[in-house]
């Protein structure tokens, strides 16, 4: 009997440097929550499009392939990072995000086409109904005390940058007591077949 290996990994868009910049320099505008949250490392700043807490390592070629089927209907297009915003409400704050205020519509044809082809595959599941895209950039900690703190208005609306995105990116997450490890696995490009066709 053959066993099974399975790795911790997820799929998504990686923020360029400025904007990574410009994230951590907003949440030094934040600092009367900072002891209730735990901040993203700049360097573990992300979009997630699928997220595998087990994905078999005997199918990797096979989700490579559903990756460029995904964005296979897509250009290369800019992405506009903006705002504050917080899951599920302001009453109940759990995480803190920042928006995606341009290029939302080709997020979510990548995103329904990864599920397609995932559930084609016998890969998918119903873990995500509702995708929303968004940069986690912090988790609550003390949802207690930091509701009382809560002053956000100066950076609702703060324009973060814009990046062309042209790919997309497997990344491998291992655990550690220090926090996750992140590993490229593949990146694939952002390309219209039917843009290199002609169609």
């Amino acid at each position: 009997m053959t066993n099974i290996e399975y790795i911790r990994a997820f799929i998504a868009i990686e923020i360029n440097e400025d904007i990574k910049s410009n994230i951590t320099s907003m949440n030094k505008n934040l600092a009367s929550i900072s002891s209730f949250v735990k901040w993203t490392k700049p360097e573990n700043i992300h979009i997630t499009l699928r997220f595998f807490a087990e994905f078999p390592k005997d199918k990797l070629d096979t989700l490579y392939n559903i990756m460029q089927k995904a964005v296979s209907e897509v250009n290369p297009f800019n992405m506009k990072i903006s705002g504050l915003g917080v899951f599920p409400d302001w009453k109940n704050p759990r995480i803190f995000w920042t928006g995606i205020v341009e290029g939302r519509e080709e997020m979510q044809k990548i995103k329904l086409n990864l599920e397609k082809h995932l559930n084609l595959e016998g890969l998918g599941d119903s873990e995500e109904s509702v995708f929303v895209p968004h940069i986690t950039i912090a988790r609550v900690k003390d949802f207690k005390g930091i509701r009382k703190y809560i002053n956000t208005d100066s950076e609702s609306h703060k324009d973060l940058g814009t990046q062309k995105v042209d790919n997309l990116k497997l990344i491998n997450s291992v655990l550690t007591p220090k926090g996750p490890q992140y590993t490229c696995l593949k990146a694939v490009p952002i390309c219209s077949l039917k843009f290199i066709k002609g169609d």
